[in-house]
């Protein structure tokens, strides 16, 4: 499946070949890999993270084959996430930023057990390496978690690749972009009614935000959750904020909007792969978020909703 999606699902593991470290890898024998980006943490996350930290991968660990990789961090990931949280819920339908905060770093400490394994990666799944990078993470924070792995990972052929994978998910490419080229483009309303993108640019503000998304989309859900909390404070007399989703089933799409009931602007795109949208400014997938000026050029364009909103000084609480 060509989405961001797809880099939550956990039988997708199984694509990875790994198997034998390399002999100048150093990692402190027993422990897992406490913090490897930098986050500035409240003492609540940290006590959270010490109650988790048990049920995290061990980095110290060494693997033969990707079956034996592939059968240690699986029940990892399947008993994390199911594990029940103080409300009830699990930890993979808990969306408060604490809890994702605990989330991004289990699959920080997964991320690294497979790059140390990275050596055995083939040209043939070379491709899938970044399906074990969790969307939480932003894509600077996987470039950065990349730079503290050896240097002779980083400099291998499969290092080298890597990097230029994750190098093709920092978009600037759509910079300047004139979105008014799309006014054309058919929008349906969650009446069925139909409209189209030149109605969403109809405005004065000072900025347009559009992200794309989907309601089988754990990680905008995660986005458009935690920006529906922060909606109130959002300046919405100078910053217009449209939804657009790529679901080709109108019924779930209707479901999801009644369930979340977001307070803004919210429509639907048909054949999301084969729109000229997603075909003109090459987006591989969601979710996607884009902020145009009050001329309609993009000029900021990110998987993250956090680096779009940072970008025009809205402050965003920390995870």
């Amino acid at each position: 499946m060509k989405t961001h999606l797809s880099l939550v699902s956990l039988c997708l593991f199984n694509l990875f070949v790994a198997c034998k470290e390399h002999n100048s890898l150093k990692v402190t024998s027993g422990n897992v890999l406490d913090k490897p980006i930098t986050e500035a943490s409240i003492l609540y996350q940290d006590t959270l993270l010490e109650k988790y930290k048990s049920m995290f991968p061990d980095t110290a660990k060494i693997f033969k084959n990707i079956q034996d990789l592939s059968t240690y961090i699986l029940p990892l990931k399947n008993n994390f996430l199911h594990t029940k949280t103080s409300n009830g819920t699990t930890l993979e339908f808990n969306d408060s930023d604490t809890l994702v905060y605990i989330k991004r770093e289990f699959d920080k400490a997964a991320n690294y057990l497979q790059f140390k394994h990275a050596n055995l990666w083939t040209t043939s799944t070379d491709g899938m390496i970044l399906l074990g990078m969790h969307p939480n993470l932003h894509t600077s924070e996987k470039l950065a978690l990349f730079e503290k792995f050896p240097q002779n990972i980083r400099e291998s052929s499969v290092g080298k690749q890597t990097k230029a994978l994750l190098n093709k998910y920092v978009y600037d490419r759509n910079l300047g972009f004139d979105f008014n080229n799309f006014r054309s483009v058919e929008l349906i309303t969650p009446t069925s009614r139909k409209s189209k993108i030149e109605s969403l640019l109809a405005h004065s503000k000072k900025n347009t935000l559009i992200f794309f998304g989907a309601s089988w989309c754990r990680p905008c859900r995660i986005q458009e959750s935690r920006f529906k909390r922060m909606f109130e404070n959002i300046d919405t007399t100078k910053l217009e904020v449209i939804g657009i989703s790529i679901d080709s089933d109108n019924e779930a799409f209707k479901t999801l909007l009644k369930k979340e009931a977001y307070p803004w602007q919210f429509f639907r795109i048909e054949n999301a792969w084969r729109n000229t949208i997603f075909q003109t400014l090459n987006y591989q997938g969601v979710p996607m978020n884009i902020l145009l000026d009050a001329s309609g050029r993009i000029i900021k364009e990110d998987v993250s909703i956090d680096e779009v909103l940072k970008f025009i000084g809205i402050k965003v609480p920390e995870i």
